[in-house]
């Protein structure tokens, strides 16, 4: 209803979903012309929690899954997610932190205790979103948000890059 009231788009379901999936691709023929590019220490901490025994990762993404996958996909950084929650999961992005620790539960087989969940991201709501659940929160200070409007939201550690001897630390990688 969201999409549908801020868009103007139609009630019908067919519309809106002819609007998502159009969406999708055009996320998907722009991607290759936006300069999009993996930031610094994104692919080795992404490698580092998939090898490692002691961690199990998941995406939890304000994006629709089909977006996501096109933006992570060209990277190779999709199949590094074995689960993950998305737009199409829930409208209010708060809301997205419990469907991804059901499904991190459903898909490891285990209960994950919320204070050894950590979410790693580069916004506001991404540390807000580690809070409405328990978790701790890596805000990284590499997208258009600064260390300092970063740091207003408190969140666990603050760091400029993930490859920071601290980001590393923290994530006990």
């Amino acid at each position: 209803h969201l999409i549908r009231k801020h868009f103007g788009i139609a009630e019908d379901e067919s519309t809106l979903r002819a609007y998502l999936d159009d969406f999708v691709n055009f996320v998907s023929e722009e991607l290759p012309d936006s300069g999009a590019r993996i930031l610094p220490g994104i692919s080795e901490v992404v490698e580092a929690a998939h090898t490692s025994p002691n961690h199990q990762q998941g995406l939890l993404t304000g994006n629709l899954r089909a977006a996501a996958e096109a933006k992570l996909v060209p990277f190779g950084l999709w199949d590094y997610f074995s689960f993950g929650a998305f737009a199409d999961d829930a409208i209010e992005r708060l809301d997205l932190g419990p469907v991804a620790l059901a499904r991190a539960s459903q898909f490891y087989g285990v209960t994950f205790a919320r204070e050894e969940v950590t979410v790693i991201g580069d916004t506001p709501h991404d540390v807000a979103c580690a809070r409405a659940i328990g978790a701790r929160s890596l805000a990284v200070a590499s997208g258009r948000f600064t260390p300092e409007q970063l740091a207003e939201c408190e969140p666990t550690c603050l760091v400029r890059s993930l490859q920071e001897p601290a980001a590393l630390s923290f994530l006990s990688l």
